[in-house]
């Protein structure tokens, strides 16, 4: 069995400290650095990440060009143009290998993190702005799509320079995270000079509340709070509105309002964890019953027995509740990952087993069946049942694709 040693006067801290509204500073909680596992199940998948995953993940960044679109030399008609998201898959990978760096050094990886450093405070602007698809691609068209994924590439980032923070106690990344954050908070708050108020696909929200909880400054978990509060108020604020409902990025209703699980559901996942720590921060009961109502929609209606959520290819959403064919099951790595975010911070904020349960069910079953033995191949799709014979499915290394095995990398990661 797995040696684990948890700082119990955190949890007696955090126990007595829930619900206060918007404190100054965050109030304790147990850490991923107050937990050492020694041995047993995951002590072996924690091995697979630091010696398959992230050197795995690295190289493959390296050959499609993810990393390099952090330099900002791309120029027309070359190879590899940059994504609107490749930031925020060179944040993930830095999110990642901080994590195992605090419980395994290793100097090479630094290495790594430090060189992408510098190309990010290399190629942020004056201002603080940093965004490798719109200062090479479109510079011209900062701000004015909501349906792109400026916000949550920043969101992704934000997180990468807190973890890296925390685990080796270097702060320049988050110097520039800080700086990039003041810069969002002037154009969302103060000028509103932005051609949209809320994150087409949101992230940012549960970023800036790690942000208030590493620094301490009140006004990261307020900036949370603005885009949360913003969102589904502003009738003409909807993402893809011509061929998705406005329920595909939760803009149907205000946040507090929602009913039922809809849309695109690692977009919800991300919103409702961070909507989960607001409520819980603020003292919100209202909003805390509706994190509640939307966690039992999906728990109990939209959700199969191995875990798997999305059911709808289309969207990558949820669809009718108990509507659960095994074949045409969407069911992403990622949206699993994206509910236990969510079941994490509920149960933080009342601890029931119904949150822990299902928690526990995500990271056994509805992350891991996405992730291969040695850490270095992936499922993006998790069906139920698969036709082998069916050949449009097999459209390797495509995020639209099913392959009869995992593959190392994914055109959307």
């Amino acid at each position: 069995m797995a040696d684990r040693t948890i700082n119990k006067g955190n949890a007696t801290e955090t126990a007595s400290t829930a619900g206060a509204a918007m404190p100054a500073a965050p109030s304790a909680a147990i850490s991923y650095r107050d937990v050492r596992i020694t041995g047993g199940f995951w002590k072996r998948w924690q091995d697979a990440a630091a010696a398959g995953t992230i050197p795995a993940i690295y190289d493959q960044f390296t050959l499609t060009g993810r990393f390099d679109a952090l330099a900002h030399k791309w120029r027309a008609n070359e190879p590899h143009k940059p994504h609107i998201f490749y930031d925020s898959d060179a944040a993930k990978w830095i999110e990642g290998a901080a994590y195992s760096l605090y419980f395994r050094p290793d100097p090479e990886t630094e290495k790594r993190i430090e060189l992408l450093i510098d190309l990010i405070e290399t190629g942020m602007s004056p201002e603080g702005y940093f965004n490798s698809y719109y200062q090479t691609v479109e510079p011209h068209e900062r701000w004015t799509r909501r349906e792109n994924h400026e916000l949550y590439c920043a969101g992704h980032l934000i997180e990468a320079a807190v973890a890296y923070y925390e685990s080796t106690g270097k702060r320049r990344f988050l110097d520039l995270m800080l700086r990039y954050a003041e810069y969002i908070r002037r154009i969302f708050v103060e000028d509103k000079s932005a051609a949209f108020r809320t994150p087409g696909h949101e992230e940012i929200e549960l970023a800036l509340v790690r942000l208030w909880q590493c620094t301490g400054d009140r006004k990261w978990l307020e900036l949370a709070a603005h885009f949360v509060d913003l969102r589904g108020t502003d009738p003409a604020e909807h993402c893809f509105n011509n061929w998705f409902s406005p329920g595909y990025a939760q803009d149907q209703a205000p946040v507090m309002d929602q009913e039922t699980a809809e849309g695109h559901v690692v977009r919800f996942g991300y919103l409702y964890a961070a909507v989960a720590d607001l409520a819980a921060f603020r003292g919100d009961a209202r909003l805390l019953a509706a994190c509640r109502r939307v966690w039992r929609d999906v728990v109990e209606r939209k959700m199969y027995v191995t875990g798997g959520v999305g059911n709808m290819k289309h969207g990558e959403a949820f669809g009718p509740a108990y509507f659960l064919p095994n074949y045409e099951a969407y069911t992403e790595t990622c949206a699993s990952i994206a509910l236990a975010f969510f079941g994490r911070r509920l149960f933080a904020a009342n601890p029931l087993a119904e949150y822990a349960d299902i928690c526990e069910l995500q990271l056994y079953n509805g992350a891991l069946a996405g992730i291969s033995l040695d850490g270095r191949s992936f499922f993006y799709e998790n069906p139920l049942s698969l036709r082998p014979s069916d050949e449009q499915f097999f459209n390797k290394n495509k995020a639209s694709g099913r392959p009869v095995q995992r593959v190392e990398v994914f055109s959307c990661s």
